[in-house]
């Protein structure tokens, strides 16, 4: 039987789900972490995602961006999950986010209305020109409007998570989350 190195007997190695595991966690701890996650992604650069091509070694690569936009407002969502029941018991905590989520929801609702009319005039134009080049321009017009849509929406969802994150960060404030020890000390 061989003996063992002298070097392997001073370390014990640890799969990192039983190190996370054996961390006595308390919910303030995960919250904290959450809130920590939420003000990372949200000081990133809110990219969209999607594929973009690089040109490495030679060769070009597809590689997939993260849509950080979408990170950031489900950081905040999950934030927002965890404090649910404490939200229940802070009346102003409460009634500010409704009123964050009505403000948003409306504007969300009127957003692509702005575009119906527009939208429906190309789409006849489309149909009926017998034109295949001035047919693909306005298809081209048609779906800059979709995507100019769309990019509204996210970013109304970026500054709603914004505004309710701050509603959460003031929520931690009064639970004394965030006192001294706490979430950065």
């Amino acid at each position: 039987m061989d003996k063992p190195n002298k070097k392997e007997e001073d370390f014990e190695l640890e799969d990192s789900e039983d190190y996370k595991q054996s961390q006595a966690e308390t919910y303030k701890d995960i919250v904290l972490q959450q809130f920590r996650r939420c003000t990372t992604e949200g000081s990133k650069e809110m990219t969209s995602g999607g594929l973009i091509s690089r040109y490495i070694n030679g060769q070009i690569v597809q590689l997939s961006l993260p849509n950080q936009k979408e990170i950031f407002y489900n950081s905040v969502t999950m934030l927002k999950t965890m404090l649910n029941s404490q939200i229940e018991n802070h009346e102003n905590i409460k009634d500010k986010i409704k009123d964050i989520n009505e403000k948003y929801s409306n504007l969300k609702k009127k957003y692509p209305d702005m575009f119906n009319d527009e939208l429906k005039e190309l789409r006849g134009i489309i149909t009926r020109t017998r034109d295949y080049n001035k047919a693909e321009q306005y298809r081209v017009q048609h779906n800059d409007i979709i995507t100019n849509s769309k990019n509204g929406i996210e970013k109304l969802e970026f500054e709603q998570s914004q505004e309710l994150l701050i509603a959460l960060e003031q929520l931690l404030s009064e639970l004394n989350y965030l006192e001294e020890g706490g979430a950065y000390g």
